[in-house]
């Protein structure tokens, strides 16, 4: 029975046995591993003199009233703001240069519409112009009308005393003259038997007479009945009865 038991804790031991073994070797491989990159620090001596070292206030107290954060946002402000500055430069050059340009734009625009205006006023006046110059040059006929009219009167020459038949041909210039001999055809006559009346030529001749119905008669006409507008006057036939 010893010997049974003997041989069950056997195994058992060296199995334990070897674990501690692995444990062991495990522990020492760190420790070796840690010396192998262990760094040596060189401590400073009290001697030699710190090139890094900072001293301190001893009546430093620090202030908590948020200050000293207000202090190091405005000393980052001017830096931000030119920041800011650089960069909204090139855009207000640009807002200049394209108000210069919409300007130039609209002057050269409105210079176009005055030179435009001007040219086609010009065009327009040598139109009217040349229009005029054709009226002128090509009159529009004034109408004639032709009437007419046949007298009795007892003439009175220097030499003797005739009863006389005449027939004048009247040229009437314009529609006005001819509407006025239609409605006033009896104050047209009468005005030219009076001025007959009151001649007194050399001879009661067609040579006399024609000299003194074409002049003395047509001015006699124009002062008395200027509505008339008689442009000429002839004699058709002058008779003695």
């Amino acid at each position: 029975m010893k010997d049974e038991a003997f041989e069950r804790i056997l195994p058992q031991a060296s199995t334990e046995g070897r674990h501690l073994d692995e444990e062991f070797v495990g522990i020492q491989g760190e420790e070796t591993s840690n010396e192998r990159f262990s760094l040596e620090i060189d401590e400073p001596s009290e001697d030699e003199e710190d090139s890094v070292s900072i001293e301190l206030d001893p009546y430093f107290t620090p202030d908590l009233s948020g200050e000293s954060s207000s202090e190091c946002e405005s000393s980052l402000e001017p830096a931000s703001s030119s920041h800011e500055v650089g960069l909204k430069r090139p855009v207000f050059v640009w807002k200049i240069l394209f108000v210069w340009l919409v300007a130039f734009l609209v002057i050269g625009l409105a210079i176009a519409c005055v030179v435009f205006l001007r040219s086609k006023g010009l065009a327009k006046s040598k139109r009217v112009a040349s229009d005029g110059a054709n009226i002128i040059r090509y009159p529009i006929p004034v109408p004639l009308y032709v009437e007419n009219l046949e007298f009795f009167f007892l003439a009175q020459s220097k030499e003797e005393r005739d009863l006389v038949s005449i027939e004048l041909e009247l040229t009437l210039e314009g529609r006005e003259s001819y509407i006025f001999f239609s409605h006033g055809n009896v104050l047209l006559r009468d005005v030219i038997y009076k001025f007959l009346l009151a001649q007194a030529p050399v001879r009661n001749t067609y040579k006399y007479w024609e000299n003194i119905l074409q002049n003395a008669l047509a001015d006699h006409l124009k002062n008395t009945l200027p509505q008339c507008r008689i442009r000429l006057i002839k004699i058709i036939k002058l008779d003695r009865l």
